[in-house]
């Protein structure tokens, strides 16, 4: 098995016929679409395929695991009393982990939407994207065939639609709810700010076309003469994820000196920015440079900034839809709310919007989100500046997909809140990676123990609770995910907080020395 083999060639056909027989699937996806948005009493089936590749340093089959866990909460959609899904892992998902989330499910006995869940263990943990593990195991692939009851009522759910989730859709005869790779390019950093540039979107100024220290260091000098007294550039890469951010050079106090002297102040700051991702991260992070490509920013700085994600749907119809608005209040909390401050979530939103009807115009369908930093001025003003385009699912839209599905709620633009039913406002704050050493020393069951005794589970009575997420993590990586839903912004970081100082208080107490019993 060859990692560089494309879709194409596994299947045997050529990269244009590959695409004819994807844009034929995709075409279905206009009539399935009243099975796929409502309740209804009518079959359908979903095969999620939560495909995603990690860097080599951080390659491991249990962070891969916990990564293909982010769509856990589309088990929720299996309220829909005929819906019949099939999600597909590296490696089985344990059964506790199944169980609690079927145990969130309103309404429906658990045991009736345990019988239309199908999981599908490929039984692969080594490094490299589930798709392509299916694609390359021929019988796997005609397993899934079987499953599929019938291919003119189902689709495939991707976290992003690449070359693997095409030729995976073709291989099985079923369109894929999402954006195909033909339009990667829209998502690059410098790809993004063309499609900024031609909707009237602000954005930071820029130099792209970035391979090298050498070039980089040129265009920050260039970017600091523009700019007199610039504080600090980033240097995107071209296909990084944009929620992580790319590195950071610092310029206080930096004085252009001219030639390689100053060359090597700026490298040196530079290197510093990495300092803290261990040994090889300089090597790692210029290798991509050279092979995807970077861009240096000087990103807006005043008086305060702040990141903000807005989730967006294109949906077979053709309508643009704004589905959340989420920010990060400052650089390093690793935290994102929702919904997003009024002060600014509505002109996030019209710009997004914007970018949205240029999408569908290209033919882009299926989830994306827009990633803004938004800066204030003494006067109280706040500007947003577009930074990426995503296509397909977030890390913020999975934990608003799971408020939804548990509520029926819908967020409103207009004044940017969350409607549950029954018309209650509702935020929360999440994290994708609470982290300690200590949470290796329990187990998923005993982690759902400690939330339940502590009265921090969610309840359907309140519509308020902490939800966990990416729990295969625990034992080994000592990491899970969690989002604290709550009546106001405060009421849910203080339910975060005192989850988190709950959960490592449990946690630190079952590290004690184990201690042999009496004879």
């Amino acid at each position: 098995m060859s990692d560089s083999s494309s879709s194409s060639e596994l299947l045997g056909i050529s990269p244009a016929e590959l695409g004819r027989r994807f844009e034929r699937l995709q075409s279905r996806l206009a009539g399935q679409w009243r099975l796929i948005e409502s309740m209804n009493q009518r079959e359908q089936t979903m095969l999620v395929v939560p495909s995603v590749e990690l860097p080599a340093e951080d390659a491991s089959g249990t962070a891969l695991l916990a990564l293909e866990e982010r769509l856990l909460c589309l088990l929720l959609l299996l309220r829909k009393p005929r819906a019949r899904m099939i999600y597909c892992t590296s490696q089985a998902i344990g059964p506790e982990v199944v169980d609690y989330y079927l145990g969130l499910l309103p309404g429906v006995i658990p045991a009736h939407a345990r019988a239309r869940l199908h999981l599908f263990p490929v039984h692969d943990g080594s490094p490299g994207p589930l798709a392509r593990k299916i694609l390359e195991r021929p019988r796997l692939v005609e397993r899934l065939r079987t499953l599929i009851p019938d291919p003119e009522t189902t689709h495939l759910v991707p976290i992003a639609t690449t070359d693997l989730e095409q030729g995976l859709a073709v291989a099985l005869g079923i369109p894929v709810f999402g954006a195909g790779p033909g339009f990667a390019d829209l998502t690059t950093r410098s790809g993004s700010r063309r499609v900024f540039a031609e909707e009237e979107v602000g954005r930071p100024d820029a130099i792209e076309g970035i391979r090298s220290p050498a070039d980089a260091m040129r265009a920050i000098l260039e970017l600091r003469g523009r700019i007199p007294g610039l504080p600090l550039v980033r240097i995107e890469l071209e296909r990084g994820d944009p929620r992580r951010g790319g590195l950071r050079v610092g310029l206080a106090d930096f004085v252009e000196t001219g030639g390689l002297e100053a060359a090597r102040e700026l490298e040196a700051r530079a290197r510093k920015g990495l300092a803290r991702s261990g040994a090889g991260a300089w090597e790692r992070f210029w290798q991509r440079v050279a092979s995807e490509g970077a861009v240096v920013e000087a990103p807006r700085l005043l008086e305060e900034h702040r990141s903000v994600s807005v989730e967006m749907r294109i949906t077979p119809p053709g309508a643009v839809e704004v589905q959340a608005t989420h920010d990060r209040p400052s650089h390093g909390d690793a935290s994102w709310s929702f919904p997003a401050d009024p002060a600014y979530a509505g002109a996030v939103a019209a710009a997004s919007l914007r970018v949205g009807e240029r999408l569908r115009r290209a033919g882009v369908i299926g989830s994306f989100s827009v990633l803004f930093e938004v800066s204030r001025d003494p006067g109280g003003a706040w500007h947003p500046e577009g930074l990426q385009v995503e296509l397909g699912k977030s890390e913020t839209s999975v934990p608003f997909l799971t408020l939804a599905f548990l509520t029926d709620g819908r967020y409103q633009v207009d004044g940017s809140v969350f409607r549950a039913r029954g018309g209650q406002s509702k935020c929360y704050l999440t994290s994708r990676s609470v982290s300690s050493p200590s949470y290796r020393a329990i187990t998923p069951d005993e982690i759902f123990d400690f939330v339940v005794r502590h009265e921090l589970h969610y309840d359907h009575a309140t519509q308020s609770g902490v939800v966990l997420h990416q729990l295969s993590g625990l034992t080994e990586l000592g990491t899970f995910g969690l989002t604290a839903v709550a009546d106001s912004h405060e009421d849910a970081r203080e339910l975060h907080d005192r989850a988190v100082a709950t959960l490592g208080f449990e946690a630190e107490r079952a590290v004690g020395k184990l201690r042999p019993p009496d004879v």
